[in-house]
């Protein structure tokens, strides 16, 4: 089914949105929780409490929600049908741009040296450029059910 408006393939698009917000979620977890941690408890000063972030989930979930879906629709406005390798250009494009905004943040941010902003803007390169390959894995003909006869 296309959408009358965008001409975006329905059932692809939410499919490739599903899976681009499953990574993009995930991987800021273990990015922020696993890799960057010791990094912030270092910096603990300049965070909420943890117990504070916790009552922030629901908003987390909607951004990675919100992020995702952008994303998606993004790519499918572009979309080219040539594979794995269009998603690969399309994300670290997106990475690149994400991260010199926050290799900017070092500007404002209280901080003795560039590793955060410089952990953040690796996270963002490889985050972005995941979510623009799965995107191009997921918005492809996936299935018989998102065929539409147009295209």
């Amino acid at each position: 089914m296309k959408c009358p408006i965008t001409g975006v393939n329905v059932c692809r698009f939410l499919l490739a949105t599903v899976g681009v917000f499953v990574f993009v979620f995930l991987f800021d977890w273990v990015w922020h929780g696993k890799v960057m941690m010791d990094q912030y408890l270092a910096t603990a000063h300049l965070w909420r409490p943890h117990a504070e972030m916790e009552a922030f989930f629901p908003f987390c979930l909607a951004m990675h929600l919100a992020m995702a879906l952008v994303i998606t629709f993004i790519f499918t406005r572009n979309y080219e049908k040539k594979g794995v390798m269009e998603g690969f250009r399309f994300g670290a494009m997106l990475g690149v741009l994400f991260a010199v905004f926050s290799l900017h943040s070092y500007l404002w941010l209280p901080v003795a040296d560039m590793s955060i902003p410089l952990g953040w803007a690796v996270g963002e390169l490889i985050k972005f450029t995941g979510a623009g390959v799965i995107a191009s894995l997921l918005y492809r003909d996936c299935c018989g059910s998102c065929k539409v006869k147009s295209e």
